[in-house]
């Protein structure tokens, strides 16, 4: 949570997108943990667009298919749910995936399953939740980790 000495210069940037990043493993162990700094930043700071980053602590980025990654992604929904449907909530999986995933086609998997996990939520794309595709130089024919 920003600490309230900084209320007054989120105020004075009238912010009105923001960019997040989840860590699925912290997620899956404490359900709802970002449910109340996202609803200060919606509703304390109008802010009602974001994107969110889904990595791991300790710098992992390579997320795989797991029931702990999956819960996380459910966690995320449920808390983007929860917000009311006030804007659109971007859900981008995995950091940079050229350069932490060993090929194209593992990245690919694993982003066509929570897609689809994405999408089989109810509710989600009600609540203004969509899928991103995160940031990533020459993701297609590019150098990857195996390269």
């Amino acid at each position: 949570m920003p600490p309230p000495s900084s209320h007054a210069v989120i105020d004075a940037l009238q912010l009105q997108a923001a960019g997040y990043y989840t860590f699925a493993d912290v997620l899956a162990r404490k359900p709802r943990y970002e449910l109340p700094f996202r609803q200060l930043y919606q509703e304390r700071f109008g802010i009602h667009h974001d994107i969110t980053l889904m990595a791991a602590t300790g710098r992992k980025s390579d997320l795989m298919r797991s029931r702990a990654n999956d819960g996380a992604l459910d966690d995320w929904l449920a808390t983007s749910v929860a917000l009311g449907g006030k804007g659109l909530h971007y859900i981008a999986f995995a950091d940079e995936p050229n350069l932490n995933y060993a090929d194209y086609a593992t990245y690919r998997t694993f982003f066509a399953a929570m897609a689809q996990r994405v999408r089989a939520y109810p509710g989600a794309h009600e609540a203004g939740v969509r899928i991103a595709m995160p940031a990533s130089s020459r993701l297609v024919n590019g150098p990857l980790r195996g390269d």
